[in-house]
């Protein structure tokens, strides 16, 4: 299977303060997506990922967020 895609790649990873959250930003960022965390702390600081601050049982919060 073959994917096309015309711009830059974008992953958000939902628990990325998590053991495999931050295995799976690293990688990301590492192929040179375009990669967010999301987290309830906001406390992750990983080269080339942007943290995002949000509750996933706040969903006016999580809009906020991620818009």
């Amino acid at each position: 299977m073959t994917i096309s895609q015309t711009g830059p790649r974008r992953a958000l990873v939902v628990g990325a303060t998590g053991i495999a959250g931050r295995t799976v930003c690293r990688q990301l960022a590492d192929q040179g997506w375009q990669t967010y965390g999301l987290s309830r702390s906001g406390s992750l600081e990983i080269p080339g990922v942007t943290s995002i601050k949000a509750d996933l049982l706040v969903p006016e919060l999580l809009a906020d967020a991620v818009s």
